[in-house]
């Protein structure tokens, strides 16, 4: 599926350049309630909620899209005022996880007599992918990766590939820079990439695309990286 991944206009550079996303730590999310989507009625049910999450967090990052690039909304919030860019990603379905977003916080249905608490693959499955009602302007879907190889700036990496291929580059409606230039840090990846300039819609408030000719590159299929 398509999906949309909004960022400044040097980090696009940057990821594009070296064809790898960085990788997010839930604890780097601008949401404090990532992985606390349960009502925690008392100490033991914070313990163990806590301790999970703790877990979660050491063992798995995300990468955070959207469905929808439009949203002016988002742009102002993920794409440096519209001064940054959008990365069209085609991604298999099985990996795109989308979120779910909720009025109120969930039951924490556990047993605390239990080992383990009685935790369930469907209490982690909401813990990783549950978020307030007022976020679903984002219409966000995560893919999850495994926190290994970190690199010497700190960072985990997901490369360019079969499950992270580049397919479109959306300049902001503020960013200055220009088709050809994107073209220049695009270079031989390997398959269409369309590049494309973003306006203010007339009649809407929406970010569209601007009437003039996009540039393609086309290759074979896959990247070249």
């Amino acid at each position: 599926m398509r999906l949309y991944y909004l960022t400044a206009e040097r980090w696009a550079k940057k990821v594009i350049e070296e064809r790898r996303v960085k990788i997010s730590l839930f604890g780097e999310l601008n949401d404090p309630f990532e992985l606390l989507p349960h009502v925690l009625p008392t100490k033991n049910h914070r313990r163990v909620a806590n301790i999970l999450r703790d877990h979660l967090a050491g063992q798995r990052g995300v990468i955070c899209f959207s469905t929808n690039w439009e949203n002016p909304v988002m742009w102002a919030h993920y794409g440096h005022k519209h001064y940054g860019m959008c990365l069209g990603f085609d991604i298999p379905n099985e990996l795109a996880m989308q979120i779910s977003y909720e009025p109120k916080r969930l039951t924490f249905d556990v047993d605390l007599s239990k080992f383990n608490a009685g935790l369930t693959p469907e209490i982690v499955k909401a813990m990783l992918l549950t978020k307030f009602e007022a976020w679903r302007y984002e219409g966000e879907y995560r893919v999850m990766a495994d926190l290994k190889d970190k690199e010497t700036d700190g960072h985990y990496y997901a490369s360019f590939g079969k499950t992270l291929m580049l397919r479109e580059v959306i300049i902001g409606v503020r960013c200055e820079t220009s088709q050809q230039e994107v073209v220049s840090w695009i270079g031989k990846i390997g398959h269409d990439i369309q590049i494309r300039k973003a306006r203010l819609a007339f009649n809407d408030f929406k970010v569209i695309t601007q009437k003039m000719q996009p540039v393609v590159l086309t290759g074979k299929s896959g990247h070249d990286v």
